[in-house]
């Protein structure tokens, strides 16, 4: 993973995603200014580029493996 996103919602009800940022301090300074332009933060999560997410589906990462059913989601 290369960073994380700031999950908000803004005044018209739109879902967004704003980043990546690559530390707690950015991280936390993004998500005090998303409050104070008025819009809601509605959680963070990991931002995987479309290049970690290649790599990790060669690797076979984040496969579910359930009662011998092998499932990619």
């Amino acid at each position: 993973m290369t960073g994380r996103v700031v999950l908000v919602t803004d005044d018209a009800g739109n879902q967004l995603a704003i980043g990546p940022v690559y530390t707690e301090q950015s991280l936390d300074r993004l998500c005090r200014e998303v409050d104070e332009y008025g819009w809601t933060v509605t959680g963070t999560c990991p931002h995987y580029s479309r290049a970690d997410f290649t790599c990790a589906c060669g690797r076979g990462e984040g496969l579910i493996r359930e009662a011998g059913n092998e499932q990619s989601r």
